[in-house]
Formats: C-alpha cells, sequence, structure tokens
C-alpha cells in the first residue's frame, strides 16, 4: 500500500511540473509596459484593439500607471520593459540619472494644427489672460513631466515659475480639481481639454501653449524600450515595434475609428471622442533628432536639465523591416 502511495505521489508531482514547464508560451505576457490614460498612448491602445501584437506572435499586457516617473521606475526596476509613450522631459531626466537604460523609437510632435495641450480655467474663473495666472495656483498631473512642462510654458510666456504654486493631481482626478477649486487653472492634454468643454467644467484660457511659447514644431513625447530587454529579447522588442508602427499607420488612415478607442482606456466618452484634437505621429525613423536636441538645449539653458543630452544616443538603432 505505502509503495502504491509513493508511485502515487510520484506522478502528481510529474503532473504538475509539466504543467508548471510545459505550459503554451502565450499563458505570461511576453512584454510588460506601462502607459497613462491619455491620447498621446493612441498608438498603444490601438495595437491592442487591432490585435496588431498577436500578429507579431507576442502578447502584451499594459499597466496603467498613476504618474509618468512611475513607469520610469518600472522600466529601471526589471518591473516594465518599456512604455507606450514618455514625454521628453522625463526620457531628458532619466538619461541624466540613469544613462543608457532606455532607447527611444515611435515619436509624437505638436504643431501649429495638430497639437493636445491647453491651459484651461473654470467657465466661472475671473481669469482673462495669461498675466493672470501670475500668483495663482495650476494643477498638472502628478509626476516630474507636467511639471517641466508647465514650467516651460510659463518661462516662455515670461514667468518666473516660482510666482506661480504647482499643484500635481492624479491623472483621472485632474477635472475633479479643477471643478472644487483645488486650483485656479489647469494645465493639461486631451482627452481631458475635450471632456472639460463638453461637461461645461472649463474653458480654454491657453491653447496649444508648448508651441506658442516654447517652439515649433514641439518634441512632445517618444516610445521607450529598456535597454537590457532590447539586448536579451531582440525579437520580441521588435515585434512590439513593428506592432506600433502599424499601429501609427491605422491612425493617419483611420481617424475617427482610431479615436474611438479612446473610451476604453482614457475618461472620455465615446459620444464626444470624435472632439479630440490629435497630433502628428511618427513613425520610428522620422522623428527630428535636431529639433528634439534643440529642445533639450532649451531645457538646459533654463535650467530644467543639470546637463546635456545627446539626443542621437538616445535613440535606438534597431532595423524595422
Amino acid at each position: 500500500m505505502n509503495k502504491k502511495i509513493a508511485i502515487g505521489a510520484i506522478a502528481v508531482v510529474l503532473i504538475i511540473a509539466l504543467y508548471l514547464f510545459y505550459q503554451p508560451a502565450d499563458t505570461e505576457p511576453a512584454m510588460t509596459v506601462g502607459y497613462l490614460p491619455v491620447l498621446v498612448n493612441l498608438p498603444l491602445f490601438v495595437a491592442l484593439e487591432q490585435g496588431y501584437f498577436s500578429q507579431q506572435g507576442i502578447v502584451v499586457e499594459a499597466v496603467e500607471a498613476q504618474s509618468p516617473n512611475h513607469v520610469v521606475e518600472g522600466i529601471i526596476s526589471g518591473h516594465l520593459d518599456g512604455a507606450g509613450i514618455l514625454a521628453y522631459p522625463i526620457l531628458f531626466a532619466a538619461e541624466e540619472k540613469y544613462p543608457g537604460e532606455l532607447k527611444l523609437f515611435a515619436s509624437t510632435d505638436e504643431t501649429n494644427n495638430e497639437y493636445v495641450a491647453a491651459i484651461i480655467v473654470r467657465n466661472d474663473s475671473g481669469i482673462k489672460d495669461i498675466a493672470d495666472l501670475e500668483g495663482k495656483r495650476v494643477g498638472v498631473y502628478t509626476g516630474l513631466v507636467q511639471v517641466l512642462f508647465l514650467k516651460g510654458i510659463l518661462a516662455g510666456m515670461g514667468f518666473d515659475p516660482e510666482y506661480v504654486e504647482i499643484v500635481q493631481i492624479s491623472p483621472r482626478l485632474q477635472l475633479q480639481g479643477l471643478e472644487a477649486g483645488q486650483y485656479d487653472a489647469l494645465s493639461t492634454v486631451e482627452p481631458f481639454v475635450t471632456i472639460a468643454r463638453n461637461k461645461n467644467i472649463g474653458r480654454v484660457l491657453v491653447s496649444n501653449p508648448r508651441v506658442v511659447y516654447i517652439q515649433e514644431p514641439f518634441p512632445s513625447v517618444a516610445t521607450p524600450l529598456s535597454a537590457e530587454f532590447i539586448e536579451e529579447h531582440p525579437d520580441i522588442a521588435k515585434a512590439y515595434l513593428l506592432a506600433y508602427r502599424d499601429a501609427v499607420e491605422y491612425i493617419r488612415q483611420y481617424p475617427v475609428e482610431a479615436k474611438g478607442v479612446l473610451a476604453k482606456y482614457t475618461p472620455i466618452e465615446e459620444a464626444v471622442a470624435q472632439d479630440v484634437r490629435l497630433p502628428r505621429f511618427n513613425q520610428y525613423g522620422e522623428e527630428d533628432r535636431e529639433n528634439v536636441q534643440k529642445y533639450a538645449d532649451w531645457m538646459l539653458e533654463n535650467g530644467l536639465l543639470e546637463k546635456r543630452i545627446n539626443v542621437t544616443s538616445l535613440f535606438g538603432t534597431m532595423i524595422l523591416d
């Protein structure tokens, strides 16, 4: 009897071992990437919804983060393999602190006609022009990125950023904070600009401030991957970027359908998703690196970076075919 029990126990152990070690490869995500619920992550959302990752033979788990800082920390710690997008200010800051740890690929610009940023105030606000912002509280969503964006805009306006109190809040609570009077104005991006307008929460005080007060075209965001992940899993990294490339092409060809995806990943309602503006989504290789370098140098000159960033070394060298 004891012999039979022992044989049975061994069989159970073997079955468990076979289950653990011979599961289908797609039961675990091949990549985990972070994102915030903002419009510039649209290529990631489209790639997920259109099945472009699965077409490339990989599984991607997209994890919503509370701030861009958390995404960077996740990539550096190895908990994330990359991100849908991150804004250049935090990418530059990451390069300062963790040189060579991130590599950039697809990018997004804002232009005179294609942009997502605005400064908004409540409809009943007494703030009429940018001069009225001095001494006021201005909200941004949590993290270094929007703080640096706002400081850059204020510097471009001729303000000393110290004369404005910057209040940080969770991305999904930005408009509630404005409505509740936690700050006098909100520096934000789509889809929150359109949501505020359609729900009569606020009006636009300054449209397209990054282009108007910093530079045009304005280099907004890029897609970062962990350099270590690229080195260890080059085929998976390439598959991710090919799927992302397909998503950018889809947005260009079918902007109406692409906007419809936003309701699933951001707080905007499907009925008003078509009202949002789209920035200029670039394929990898279409980025203007001289323009990005110009922005990095501008940040350094205005005390928003501690050292000069070599933009060329930040971009990846992967060949997509």
